[in-house]
């Protein structure tokens, strides 16, 4: 009788499609966001956080607006001499037409603009813990 093979309980790396539907539905932006900064404090930057632009009242449903233009990134994060701005999106969203016109003005600039979704998690923990490899806001 021959031997029973054991299971491979080793999972391969989720890539694509499977990592995308894994995800979607079960981590939100602001999860996303939380673990961003969690890691920019890990490694010393100064952060904000730039709020949406309208605030809705609970009460009794006005909008309140802020006077943020449209397009500006999630975050910026300074750690001298490195200025980085950070637009996060969920695994399947994308960026606005405002977002990718104020990009291009930052990196105009001579800005970094790093944009990333959850599956660019190595690549953006990486700029954080190392902004002088990331130079050319390629990202």
């Amino acid at each position: 009788m021959p031997a029973k093979r054991k299971p491979d309980l080793a999972q391969p790396p989720l890539e694509g499609r499977t990592f995308r539907r894994l995800i979607d539905g079960t981590l939100t932006e602001k999860q996303w966001q939380q673990q961003v900064e969690r890691a920019l404090d890990l490694h010393g930057w100064w952060w904000m956080h730039v709020p949406a632009n309208v605030i809705i009242c609970q009460r009794c449903g006005q909008r309140n607006y802020r006077g943020i233009k449209r397009g500006f990134p999630d975050l910026l994060a300074v750690k001298p001499p490195h200025i980085r701005w950070i637009e996060l999106k969920r695994e399947r969203g994308r960026l606005d037409p405002d977002q990718i016109r104020v990009h291009a003005m930052l990196r105009a600039c001579g800005q970094v603009v790093l944009h990333a979704r959850p599956r660019d998690r190595e690549q953006l923990f990486r700029a954080i813990a190392h902004p002088e490899e990331e130079s050319d806001g390629s990202q």
